[in-house]
């Protein structure tokens, strides 16, 4: 089930991700702020700290998920592509080759 839910988040759009992710990022961060964890914290700060925080978190898991999308595409593509020698070693010899 767990994969079949990262694949779906993976498969949304970045706008629809951050749509997603915001007020998701919103209840669980303002959960925390209001939690033991930070017992000095009244509910309207803690609700304020969530607010605020809820877009940049949003973003940054946007953005990760991205990256690890272009990552994994990067490293599919490199193993589908066959595998020469290494490419200084094969100029050397097509230098010595004209020579």
């Amino acid at each position: 089930m767990f994969r079949k839910l990262l694949h779906r988040w993976e498969s949304l759009a970045p706008r629809h991700q951050i749509m997603v992710a915001t007020p998701v990022a919103f209840v669980v961060l303002f959960l925390i702020h209001a939690s033991p964890l930070f017992p000095l914290l009244d509910w309207k700060r803690a609700l304020t700290y969530a607010v605020m925080e809820c877009v940049p978190v949003a973003l940054v898991l946007t953005f990760a998920t991205q990256t690890e999308l272009a990552r994994r595409a990067h490293m599919a593509q490199h193993e589908a592509a066959p595998t020469d020698a290494d490419p200084d070693t094969s100029r050397s010899e097509e230098d010595a080759d004209r020579t």
